[in-house]
């Protein structure tokens, strides 16, 4: 099947949000597993090379933000690399993510609503699993990072 870019379709983001609208589910779903893998599988093999956790997590940080800002394209809101991260660096903080995404979406009715509140929501659950502070610190960043990409949706759903 051929499917419109997502860049110049829809909502204009390559996101599997966008990807589901133009494309349909079963497209939106390989999105997001790609998006979700892309972050996930770089830091397990640079913890696998190294050994080394820090190592690891740059390689994530750096993932992720070569998805928000790729130099060639429009980049990602980046919530499923943000949960990529979380699966990659602390996988019991991905659970509460999930939890917390479906849980807002389920109430809302908006993936753009669920992603800035689990994303907000998991340094604060990271912290109180005792995730390592490090781990925490840069998921709190990357969560500001995820709802400051948002800041189209935020405008539209407060009515400007």
């Amino acid at each position: 099947m051929n499917y419109p870019d997502p860049t110049s379709a829809g909502s204009g983001n390559p996101g599997a949000t966008n990807v589901v609208r133009i494309g349909g589910k079963g497209a939106g779903a390989f999105v997001l597993l790609m998006d979700i893998a892309k972050v996930f599988i770089p830091i397990v093999i640079a913890r696998w090379l190294t050994g080394d956790e820090l190592i690891a997590l740059c390689v994530g940080v750096g993932a992720f933000a070569g998805h928000v800002f790729p130099p060639l394209r429009v980049g990602g809101k980046g919530v499923a690399s943000f949960l990529g991260c979380l699966l990659g660096f602390y996988p019991p903080g991905a659970l509460v993510f999930v939890i917390v995404w479906l849980g807002m979406f389920a109430v809302s009715r908006y993936s753009s609503v669920a992603g800035m509140t689990a994303s907000g929501i998991s340094p604060i659950a990271l912290w109180a699993l005792d995730a390592p502070i490090v781990v925490t610190a840069t998921t709190a960043l990357m969560a500001l990072l995820v709802i400051g990409r948002h800041r189209a949706n935020i405008r539209q759903l407060l009515g400007d």
